[in-house]
C-alpha cells in the first residue's frame, strides 16, 4: 500500500535563519524583495507578525510601525534580502538529512518550495506503527529546531494538502500538527473538505475560483470537467486528480553525497608511534581501495586521532591532482604524521575522503622518449609536476604553493589573487582572452614606475619620456584607455593608459595619474 508523508516547514526562510542564527531570535526578522511599490516584505518572524507587520507590506511602513510602538528599526529590526534559491539549497540539504526517515525523500517542485514528500511505504512497523513514525519524525526536526506540520496520506497530493491545511477533527489533541489517514473512504471524505488552496494552483487561479464561488474542494469536484478545462485550462483538473489519486505523481529521491571513510577503535589505547603509523596506514589502503572501485581519486583527506579522554589531534593531506596511489599518498601521510604531536594514548582513529574527482585517464605513445625526438611535441611530465607539487606543498604548507588566478577588477595591478594549487577540485576553463595581444601586456611592474614624460598638451599623447636614465622617443601611440575603480573604494584610482611603440621598436603600457597628472610606467610587451 503506498503511502506518502508530507512534512511542511510553515515559514520556511526565517526558520531557516532563525536555525543558522538563533542569537537573532530575539529580533523582528524581516525578509523582502524590490517589487512595483519599493521594497517590500515577503516574509516576517512571529514576533513581528503580532506587532502588525505582514507579507507585501512596504519596508518603509513598518519602519513607521515600529517607531510608534517606541523601538527604534535599527536596533529593533534585522532587515535581510529574500533569497529563495538559497532557501531551496537549504531545503535539498535538509531533505538528505532527512533520509534518516525513509530511503526515498524529495523537494516539491513547486515555488517557493516548503515542503519536503517522503516515501513511507512499509516503513510503520519499523517505527512501531504509523502514529510512532509520526511522532518520530516530527520530535527529529524539533531537535534540529525546526517547527513541522505533517500528514500521512496514500498520495502525494493529498498527505501536501493535508500538511498545509490539517483538519481539526483529525489533528493530534496536543496540537502538534500530525494528521493520519487511514483508509481509502477517510481520504476522500478529507479531500473534499480541502480548501482550493489545497490544490498546489496558482494564487491567480485561486482568486478566480473563489469569484466563482468555488471555495473547497467537494465543490469543484461537482463542477463538469469539460467546462473547467474550458474556463480555467487543464491546469485545476490535473491537480484535482492528483489530489484524488488518478493520477500519479513521480517522486524524486534526494541523491546522498557520497562518503569514503575508514574507522578504527582500539580495545586498550595505545601511544606507541608505530603501532599508530600502521593503523593509520591501513586505514588509506582501505581508503584507496574504496575509491579505486569507483574510479575516484582523493584531492583532500584528514585523519583524526582521538584519546580516551577525547582528546583530538589531526592531520590534512592536500592534492594538485586527483589520485589514487598508494606509494605517492602514502609519502605524504608519511611527511604529515611526523608533524603531529599524540596528545595521549589514541584509542580512535579516523581518516576520511573529504575532496576527490575522476581520475584523469590519458593515453601515452609506446615510444613516447623516441617519438619526441623526432618531433616538437615534449613529453607530458604532468603526473610528475603533479608529485612535485604534492610534495612542496605537504612540507612548506597548503598555502605556500599558489598559482595567481585573474580576477574581475578594473584596476591591473589588482586584477589578480593568489589560490593553493592542492586540495582544490579541478575546474575546466576555457582559455579566453578577454583583450588582444597588443592590448594588455604580459609583463608588468610589481608596482607602477613613476617616468617622465613630455606631452604635446596637458591631456595629450606622450611625445618621449625618460625611463631608466634613458630617454625614449614615442613612434606610435594607442588610447587612452579611461580606467576608473568604483565608489566602494577607499582612493578612488582614475588613469588613462597609452600603448606607445619607441623609435627603437620597444612597445611599453604607460599611464596618466588623472588626479594629480603623474606618469608611471607599468608594463612592456617585449
Amino acid at each position: 500500500m503506498k503511502r506518502i508523508l508530507a512534512v511542511w516547514l510553515p515559514n520556511w526562510p526565517i526558520q531557516r535563519w532563525q536555525a543558522s542564527e538563533p542569537e537573532q531570535r530575539d529580533r523582528v526578522q524581516v525578509l523582502s524583495q524590490v517589487e512595483r511599490r519599493g521594497q517590500c516584505v515577503v516574509a516576517c518572524c512571529d514576533r513581528g507578525y503580532q506587532m502588525g507587520i505582514r507579507p507585501g507590506m512596504p519596508v518603509a511602513e513598518v519602519n513607521t510601525l515600529l517607531q510608534a510602538r517606541g523601538l527604534s528599526a535599527t536596533e529593533a529590526m534585522t532587515h535581510r534580502p529574500y533569497d529563495p534559491a538559497a532557501d531551496r539549497e537549504a531545503l535539498e540539504k535538509l531533505a538528505r538529512w532527512a533520509c534518516r526517515f525513509s530511503p526515498c525523500v524529495d523537494v516539491e517542485q513547486r515555488e517557493p518550495a516548503d515542503t519536503l514528500l517522503l516515501d513511507a511505504s512499509g516503513l510503520a512497523p519499523l517505527f512501531g506503527g504509523e502514529d510512532s513514525f509520526l511522532c518520530q519524525v516530527q520530535q527529529g526536526f524539533a531537535r534540529i529546531g525546526l517547527k513541522s506540520s505533517l500528514a500521512l496520506a496514500g498520495n502525494i497530493g493529498t498527505a501536501w494538502g493535508l500538511a498545509h491545511h490539517p483538519p481539526a477533527e483529525l489533528a493530534q489533541r496536543d496540537g502538534t500538527g500530525r494528521t493520519l489517514v487511514s483508509s481509502d473512504t477517510e481520504q476522500e471524505s478529507l479531500v473534499r473538505q480541502l480548501p482550493i488552496e489545497a490544490l498546489r494552483i496558482p494564487a491567480t487561479l485561486v482568486e478566480t475560483l473563489h469569484l466563482l464561488g468555488l471555495y473547497h474542494v467537494g465543490q469543484l469536484m461537482q463542477v463538469p470537467r469539460g467546462e473547467l478545462k474550458a474556463r480555467l485550462g487543464m491546469e485545476p483538473l490535473v491537480r484535482l486528480d492528483q489530489v484524488l489519486g488518478h493520477k500519479t505523481e513521480v517522486m524524486q529521491a534526494a541523491r546522498l553525497p557520497q562518503q569514503f571513510a575508514a574507522q578504527w577503535i582500539l580495545e586498550h589505547p595505545t601511544d606507541h608511534p608505530e603501532s599508530i603509523h600502521t593503523m593509520v596506514m591501513r586505514l588509506l589502503s582501505q581508503l584507496l581501495q574504496q575509491l579505486a572501485a569507483h574510479d575516484l581519486g582523493a584531492l583532500k583527506l584528514t585523519c583524526v586521532l582521538q584519546t580516551a579522554n577525547r582528546r583530538e589531534t589531526s592531520f590534512e593531506v592536500g592534492l594538485f591532482r586527483p589520485s589514487s596511489c598508494n606509494k605517492h599518498l602514502r609519502g605524504l601521510v608519511d611527511t604529515q604524521f611526523e608533524r603531529i604531536r599524540i596528545p595521549g594514548p589514541i584509542q580512535e582513529v579516523t581518516m576520511q575522503v573529504v575532496q576527490f574527482a575522476r581520475l584523469e585517464k590519458r593515453q601515452q605513445s609506446l615510444f613516447q622518449e623516441m617519438s619526441w625526438k623526432d618531433s616538437s611535441a615534449p613529453p607530458d611530465h604532468s603526473q610528475e609536476i603533479s608529485g612535485l607539487v604534492d610534495r612542496l606543498a605537504s612540507r612548506l604548507g597548503r598555502d605556500a604553493v599558489v598559482r595567481p588566478r585573474l580576477v574581475a577588477d578594473a584596476q591591473p595591478e589588482l586584477a589578480f589573487s593568489h589560490t593553493p594549487l592542492v586540495g582544490q577540485p579541478p575546474r575546466r576553463t576555457t582559455r579566453r582572452s578577454e583583450f588582444g595581444p597588443l592590448e594588455r601586456p604580459w609583463q608588468l611592474q610589481s608596482s607602477p614606475t613613476p617616468i617622465d614624460v613630455t606631452a604635446v598638451m596637458p591631456d595629450g599623447p606622450p611625445i618621449q619620456f625618460r625611463w631608466q636614465g634613458e630617454h625614449h622617443q614615442v613612434e606610435r601611440h594607442w588610447g587612452p584607455e579611461r580606467i576608473e575603480t568604483g565608489w566602494w573604494r577607499r582612493r578612488a584610482v582614475r588613469r588613462d593608459y597609452y600603448r606607445v611603440e619607441t623609435t627603437t621598436g620597444h612597445r611599453f603600457w604607460i599611464f596618466r595619474e588623472l588626479t594629480r597628472q603623474d606618469w608611471y610606467l607599468h608594463g612592456s610587451f617585449d
